[in-house]
């Protein structure tokens, strides 16, 4: 349910139950993941200064430390222990999106120290689905309402008009890859914006019906991962409809 190749090379595998594997040349280990037991499905790593994160569907995140191992939940202030996504920059907070708003968290000293941003600060959908941290600001990515960004030194949203009327539904990751800003959903396909055209690609072009996660390689491809297996995306197959089709901005 959850993949990541660390600095290492070392292959970090989440399950559906909760346990987490790490694969490194051919060998196959089991890893505790502290004193609380997790149970449910593994959503996320992320691995910064030092630290592992794990994220899970319903026991909030797994520490990895060098010489510990605890756990953050909602017991600590983390805004909910549904975690769909991890993102960081290397010298800002970790970022977590959960089923009730953004959490950011710091280590000091050991122990976490947790900001909720929540819809009472602006977010249009506390479902938060993906978050991705570039530059000093996050790109959200939420269940009901598309899009958006969040800039944390003034602590402020903004959403782009397209994304006023979302009706799409979920948003899994939004991405931009050269000249394209990339929008995959849940279960109504993949937007792509080209230099002001738009173009729709359909799940059902794949036999596909719905997809579980995206992930974007070190050269620039989209992989869906549905429960078909894997699937690469390919740009020459999605018709590109701009203001030559008389769509009008």
């Amino acid at each position: 349910t959850a993949l990541m190749i660390d600095s290492a090379s070392r292959t970090w595998i989440g399950t559906r139950d909760g346990r987490v594997y790490i694969l490194k040349t051919g060998k196959l280990d089991s890893l505790i993941t502290g004193k609380t037991p997790v149970t449910e499905r593994i959503t996320a790593f992320l691995q910064k200064n030092g630290t592992t994160f794990i994220g899970t569907y319903g026991n909030g995140i797994v520490c990895l430390l060098p010489d510990t191992v605890f756990n953050i939940t909602t017991n600590e202030g983390l805004s909910d222990n549904v975690i769909y996504t991890l993102t960081a920059e290397k010298d800002g907070p970790l970022w977590c999106g959960t089923d009730a708003g953004i959490s950011s968290v710091e280590l000091k000293n050991g122990k976490p120290d947790i900001r909720v941003i929540a819809s009472r600060d602006g977010l249009p959908d506390n479902i938060v689905r993906t978050l991705y941290a570039q530059n000093g600001k996050l790109t959200v990515t939420m269940q009901d309402s598309g899009i958006c960004y969040y800039e944390p030194k003034t602590n402020t949203f903004s959403r782009a008009p397209f994304f006023s009327f979302w009706t799409l539904g979920p948003v899994l990751k939004a991405r931009t890859l050269g000249n394209s800003f990339f929008i995959a959903t849940e279960t109504n396909g993949i937007i792509q914006i080209t230099n002001g055209s738009l173009g729709v690609y359909r799940y059902e072009e794949l036999g596909l019906q719905r997809i579980n996660s995206v992930f974007f390689d070190d050269a620039h491809q989209l992989w869906l991962a549905s429960p078909k297996g894997l699937t690469r995306f390919s740009e020459k197959r999605v018709k590109l409809i701009g203001p030559q089709d008389g769509l009008m901005d």
